[in-house]
């Protein structure tokens, strides 16, 4: 196991995706708009500081399953068995959290047009909803990082990004620029990561 290799490895996952972010962000205002772009900016925001409801699973996940490298294969399934049954509760309960948190934003806290105001609402469900799917995945990338296949893991990361970063793009280019469809996009990109 190479260190440099590895880090490299973690800082192409860091900065390939962030680069893609930057360079999308006059491809969304010229889509959708920047009053929809935004909101949906606030809800991206609002899930990465709702995805704290990991409470560092991930990262213990990738410890233990590191640990357990010489007790055998059932020993670190039972881990991440155990790691994905705990972080999906707490997903669940911080998605409970995050649909009426973000019901007042959308609806007292922010100063937006009424239709985007009942746009976002209609929304906020699904912003609630990624929160699982957020949390699981926090578990399942620890357990790569575990098993040491960090190359492995930072692609899929890359992967997944992109397509959480440019599907909501490319759904509202072909369909809709409704929030809706963009969550819809971004939690499809997130299954498929």
């Amino acid at each position: 196991m190479s260190i440099a290799r590895n880090t490299a490895y973690n800082l192409a996952g860091f900065a390939i995706p962030t680069v893609i972010g930057v360079l999308a962000v006059p491809a969304y205002l010229a889509v959708i708009g920047a009053e929809r772009f935004g909101v949906l900016a606030l809800a991206w925001l609002i899930l990465g500081y709702f995805g704290l409801f990991d409470l560092g699973l991930g990262r213990a996940t990738a410890q233990a399953i590191a640990a357990a490298r010489d007790d055998g294969a059932e020993a670190r399934a039972r881990t991440l068995k155990t790691a994905l049954a705990v972080n999906l509760g707490i997903g669940v309960a911080g998605a409970l959290v995050l649909w009426p948190v973000a019901v007042l934003v959308f609806s007292r806290l922010l100063d937006l047009a009424p239709a985007m105001r009942t746009e976002a609402l209609r929304a906020a469900p699904l912003l609630a909803l990624s929160l699982p799917v957020a949390t699981t995945i926090g578990v399942l990338s620890g357990a790569l990082m575990g098993a040491g296949a960090f190359r492995d893991s930072n692609r899929i990361s890359i992967l997944s990004t992109l397509l959480f970063q440019l599907g909501p793009l490319a759904a509202a280019w072909l369909w809709s620029a409704d929030l809706a469809v963009l969550l819809i996009a971004a939690i499809g990109a997130r299954l498929a990561g």
